[in-house]
């Protein structure tokens, strides 16, 4: 991704309350004022129809991303292992999310889990998709129209051991 340097005029307090909230929510303002700028240049973008973007979240991610990076950053949390803290989902910062949408992004994911795993057969496929990560986890993609849900799941047996284990 290239990068281009702009010069900006704003008014000084809300520069000020850009460069407060920037701090208080990144824990610096050098190099974290770019990146809150281009989630708020894309949350416009995505205000005015011009880009679809989603808020994604979870397993310690919170973003704002085009529709389109969403698979790469979803990916990325897999092979980091961030789904055993929790679910990673994304909500539509546009109306409503779409069988376009999701189908789109069942043939990005199913490109780019090529090598981590296989699909298999949902029994929902309208509103769920399933890829094997290995003999015990299923990596199970949810669909609404308002999110759009991640997550690892053990297979039954491997729970019911797990629960029976740690009761």
């Amino acid at each position: 991704m290239m990068l281009e340097k702009t010069t900006l005029q704003v008014e000084k307090g809300l520069l000020e309350k850009f460069q407060e909230t920037v701090v208080q929510r990144f824990g610096k303002l050098k190099g974290a004022q770019s990146e809150a700028l281009a989630e708020a240049m894309k949350l416009w973008l995505s205000y005015t129809g011009s880009l679809k973007c989603v808020r994604l979240f979870g397993g310690g991610v919170d973003k704002v991303v085009g529709l389109e990076e969403v698979p790469a950053v979803v990916v990325d949390c897999l092979k980091r292992k961030m789904f055993s803290r929790s679910d990673v989902s994304i909500v539509p910062l546009f109306f409503k999310f779409t069988a376009e949408d999701f189908n789109f992004l069942c043939a990005q994911l199913e490109n780019m889990l090529d090598d981590l795993a296989v699909k298999e057969n949902s029994e929902d496929y309208e509103k769920a998709a399933v890829w094997r990560l290995n003999e015990r986890e299923l990596f199970k993609m949810y669909f609404t129209e308002k999110l759009i849900s991640f997550g690892v799941r053990l297979e039954e047996p491997e729970l019911e051991e797990f629960k029976k284990n740690y009761r």
